[in-house]
């Protein structure tokens, strides 16, 4: 299994539960999560033993209703954005991490930001927010 379908199935355990992530795929559709890749990894340190540490960068995106009218709708898909943040923050702390492959050790898994970026599509009352992560890990 790729690391990406890796971190696909553990983010699948969020709750409320998308029906489907998608993958380097954001389509225009309120309800929809994806996980999309930023760049290959990036290896930190090399250690003697030739193992190394390396880190993989990924975004969540989360597509919801957005409204011009009323600040009840916007409010409400930031803060389920929040609570995505937080429930990887909480795994973080618990050491609960995507099994990335027999010989690779995760060590974190960072949001790099404080809130998502919104993008909206007024056309179509839709707004994107996206988050990025990495997630540091040792692969020998």
């Amino acid at each position: 299994m790729s690391k990406y379908a890796a971190i696909v199935e553990w983010l699948s355990e969020y709750k409320p539960s998308y029906g489907w992530i998608f993958f380097n795929y954001n389509p225009s559709e309120d309800e929809t999560l994806s996980l999309n890749s930023i760049s290959s990894s990036r290896e930190e340190k090399r250690f003697i033993d030739g193992s190394k540490e390396v880190s993989l960068l990924f975004a969540i995106v989360l597509m919801k209703k957005y409204d011009t009218g009323t600040n009840d709708v916007n409010l409400d898909a930031m803060n389920e954005n929040e609570q995505l943040m937080k429930w990887v923050e909480e795994r973080n702390k618990a050491k609960d991490f995507p099994n990335l492959g027999d010989n690779v050790t995760v060590k974190e898994i960072e949001c790099l930001e404080s809130s998502p970026s919104v993008l909206v599509d007024n056309d179509e009352n839709l707004a994107k927010y996206q988050t990025q992560f990495h997630i540091i890990f040792r692969e020998v």
